[in-house]
């Protein structure tokens, strides 16, 4: 997988396979998945922190 920004329903993989490349553990996962929420990364809505 790419470290560019994926797009939801266009970046995912499409085989058994290529899930397993693009996501070796729990990690590489959790860090796509926040990619796709906060692409800028994770403001605070409360601090801006």
């Amino acid at each position: 997988m790419s470290k560019e920004r994926p797009v939801g329903g266009v970046d995912y993989p499409r085989t058994v396979q290529e899930f397993r490349d693009w996501f070796p553990n729990d990690d590489a996962c959790v860090e796509y998945l926040e990619l796709l929420r906060w692409p800028e990364g994770f403001t605070c809505p409360v601090c801006d922190g």
